[in-house]
């Protein structure tokens, strides 16, 4: 699924983070939503949102168009 860029932009992260934990339950199909939750707090996926960098990527993509 790929992120649709016309959406605000806390919905954007929100469907980002929701991706990555469906990722990771593909993966490892035995562990809780909960678990699967905090190994994403441990990517640099998780990094990048909370450095903000996540979001002045979006910015600078927006500035393109």
């Amino acid at each position: 699924m790929k992120l649709d860029k016309n959406k605000p932009y806390v919905l954007r992260v929100a469907e980002y983070i929701y991706l990555k934990v469906v990722d990771i339950k593909k993966k490892n199909s035995d562990i809780t939503n909960l678990q699967a939750f905090e190994i994403f707090m441990t990517t640099k996926d998780y990094d990048l949102i909370c450095s903000g960098e996540f979001h002045d990527k979006w910015f600078l993509d927006l500035k393109k168009k």
